[in-house]
């Protein structure tokens, strides 16, 4: 699992590293997520997945001194564990990928205060920075101008290994620890969660009614997987 994690720290941190730099888009979840999940066998997990979060955090995007939950790592992270908690199963079961976004969802708010941190950390270099343009000292800009996005560029990586690595096992065993009904329960939530992304889609895009239109909805279904599988 060692190499796993570092392997996928390796690639998602090559591709959070878009949100700061290039700007292209592949670190989106729905283009990382499913990246991972291929990586490691389980494309129809990682497209899931990414899905979801970028339909949760669809609104949430850099905007003045705003720094959005970086849903990058946390799909990136949430992508990973998955088949990795699952060992050899042949597919994960919805339960393990519904327990799976309770316990990686709140990751993406504790990337946000990592690089609040980074943030506000660089705004010191920036300081640094003006006095050496002021100076006329090209190479000292360049060099406070990297060491800024060395941050980032150890911060990732190391933020995606910690993460799987210590949540792969935690995974693994709180969902081995539940009871039937519990399962039961999480197979409901699997299918909650898409009808839960588009109600905030459509919140987002200030749809009429929206919320009450997808509230109707999300408890007809719930009501009806319940029936069908009770």
């Amino acid at each position: 699992m060692v190499l796993d994690s570092a392997l996928i720290a390796l690639v998602g941190g090559i591709l959070c590293l878009d949100r700061v730099i290039l700007q292209t888009m592949i670190s989106r979840p729905v283009v990382a997520a499913p990246l991972v999940g291929l990586i490691l066998g389980d494309l129809k997990t990682g497209l899931f997945v990414g899905a979801i979060y970028e339909l949760l955090w669809l609104d949430k995007f850099p905007m003045g001194n705003y720094v959005p939950p970086n849903d990058s790592l946390a799909a990136v992270v949430n992508t990973a564990a998955i088949p990795l908690a699952a060992g050899t199963s042949p597919a994960p079961a919805t339960s393990l990928i519904a327990l799976s976004f309770l316990l990686f969802l709140p990751l993406g708010y504790v990337t946000r205060w990592m690089e609040t941190t980074i943030v506000r950390s660089n705004d010191r270099l920036c300081e640094a920075a003006l006095s050496k343009a002021e100076a006329g000292d090209a190479s000292g800009v360049e060099k406070i101008h990297l060491r800024a996005l060395f941050k980032y560029t150890a911060a990732y990586p190391l933020f995606i290994f910690g993460a799987v690595t210590a949540g792969v096992p935690i995974l693994a065993g709180l969902y081995a620890a539940l009871d039937p009904p519990w399962i039961r329960c999480l197979d409901k939530v699997y299918f909650a969660l898409p009808l839960v992304a588009c109600s905030v889609l459509l919140y987002t895009l200030r749809v009429p009614k929206a919320l009450f239109l997808f509230s109707l909805v999300f408890f007809a279904a719930l009501f009806i997987i319940g029936v069908l599988h009770g």
